[in-house]
């Protein structure tokens, strides 16, 4: 048993490297508002575009989980969707050489990021499936952490790469260059189809028949719902920052993108460092208490740089916490821990429908924020610099939801023990 789980992380560990080459340039935030950017798109329009990867996906996925359980099928889910997650991108660069019409273009954008996370969705869950089977429970937590976090360093330096080389390049040159390099990579997705179709897990359909009732269970289930709830805040803050922050960073700090990513690169490096230790602190005190003490800290370093603008170390504090709300350290780590929760604390054999559920709620919260971005941007008092920090500022408001919530959660539900691996039941 031990050998076969070894194998089998072994074989997620090059997949999720090898994969995170093959989508680095059409996933990375940089590199997409580069694109939107350069696509000359009114600000407005970005939190539009944005919203559009959220809530259709999710809920078909939800709607779809049932017949992805009956099946059973959840490698071949995974490695395909992954690899039209690495294609789809290709639409925007190859759309901008062919035409200058902002209404095409805003559709085509409108398209790859609906349709790319609509892939991303079912392959990623299916990958969280695969998890459940495929790790042992012991160890769920920690290998499954250090799972998560690998291919952030491995797409970072992708893109890393893509950044360097695009930088300063505008019009046909910037999307025929991007052109040939989202092409490179995608050669990569090959051997990342291979690995994770040798993941030694049981898949036989299921004969039992297909039940509505199946797809509400998560929200019935109440061990289950404190995670549908903290998700939402969470995928909500981050859908509110992570629409204009990259913005922020280009257009008013006139960072270069080669920084930006590098920065991703250092956070994406120190949460695989830490995956391991956070992992065992979930296993140790429990789901809440771990997400109530970190989302305490992304608070005060959220407001630290509130109420501090001009203080470099509380800007670099706040980037390497929280960077984009799913990207800093602490912020990174704790969508890690959900999305391992919501795969470890489901039913045997019902991983689909309790990941789906929380993805369905983790969408709807992000896809309100992103939505909600425009208008709240607009109603902000002053002008450049100021007008950002005052939308950050506001947005930092569900941080500290986020921390009431968990301590909450935790207090009412059992102390330390509250959510830990495979406690949850119907």
């Amino acid at each position: 048993m031990r050998r076969s789980s070894d194998y089998n992380f072994r074989r997620l560990a090059e997949f999720q490297a090898l994969n995170a080459v093959a989508i680095a340039l059409g996933a990375n935030w940089v590199i997409t508002d580069m694109i939107l950017l350069r696509m000359n798109f009114d600000l407005s329009r970005f939190g539009v575009i944005k919203s559009s990867m959220f809530l259709l996906p999710a809920l078909a996925y939800w709607v779809a989980a049932g017949l992805l359980r009956k099946l059973n099928c959840d490698r071949l889910v995974c490695l395909w969707c992954y690899f039209a997650r690495a294609v789809l991108p290709l639409a925007m660069p190859a759309a901008a050489l062919l035409t200058d019409d902002g209404r095409i273009l805003f559709a085509v954008c409108l398209i790859v990021f609906s349709g790319g996370y609509t892939f991303a969705l079912f392959a990623n869950n299916s990958l969280l499936a695969i998890y459940k089977s495929a790790l042992p429970a012991a160890e769920f937590n920690r290998r499954g952490a250090i799972l998560a976090a690998l291919p952030g360093p491995v797409s970072a330096l992708t893109a890393l790469g893509g950044a360097w080389l695009l930088d300063g390049l505008d019009g046909d040159g910037f999307f025929r260059l991007l052109l040939i390099l989202q092409l490179a990579t995608l050669t990569a997705d090959l051997p990342a189809m291979s690995a994770v179709y040798r993941v030694r897990i049981p898949e036989r359909p299921r004969r039992e028949p297909v039940r509505f009732g199946a797809w509400l269970r998560p929200f019935r289930n109440a061990r289950f719902r404190p995670l549908l709830g903290f998700g939402f805040l969470h995928a909500l803050w981050t859908g509110l920052l992570s629409t204009y922050l990259v913005v922020f960073l280009l257009k008013i700090k006139n960072f270069p993108p080669f920084w930006i990513i590098l920065l991703e690169l250092g956070l994406s490096l120190a949460a695989a460092a830490g995956a391991s230790r956070a992992g065992r602190l979930a296993d140790r005190y429990g789901y809440a208490a771990t997400m109530a003490a970190g989302s305490a800290v992304i608070a005060l370093a959220s407001f630290g740089w509130a109420l501090m603008p001009a203080s470099a170390l509380f800007l670099t504090l706040f980037l390497f916490l929280v960077y984009n709300g799913n990207n800093g350290f602490l912020s990174l780590t704790l969508r890690n821990l959900e999305g391992n929760a919501s795969s470890g604390l489901a039913e045997s054999g019902g991983a689909n429908h309790y990941v789906a559920a929380f993805t369905l709620e983790q969408s709807l919260g992000g896809f309100s924020g992103c939505l909600l971005a425009g208008g709240l941007f607009a109603v902000m008092p002053g002008e450049g610099e100021g007008r950002f920090r005052n939308y950050f500022a506001a947005s930092a408001l569900l941080t500290v939801a986020m921390t009431v919530f968990a301590l909450h959660w935790n207090s009412n539900r059992g102390g330390k023990h509250v959510l830990q691996t495979n406690q949850c039941r119907p």
